[in-house]
């Protein structure tokens, strides 16, 4: 995983400041720039990502099934 500025550090570092988040992952699918992500995490979130990518997969798929999708 590259470190430093993304193509999209720009634009995930305005949506922190206005939610008045300190730590967060951008996740582009079809944007102007590419699909890619960002994040600006410490260290011990960085390395807990997969698991909240599989919680946050897992409340998609309930509410799918609970059709609120």
């Amino acid at each position: 995983m590259p470190f430093g500025a993304g193509k999209y550090d720009k634009q995930l570092s305005e949506c922190l400041k206005d939610c008045g988040a300190k730590q967060g992952i951008l996740i582009v699918m079809d944007g102007n720039l590419g699909p890619s992500f960002c994040a600006h995490l410490s260290e011990e979130l960085l390395f807990n990502v997969p698991n909240i990518l599989r919680d946050t997969a897992k409340q998609i798929e309930a509410m799918y099934k609970k059709g609120h999708v």
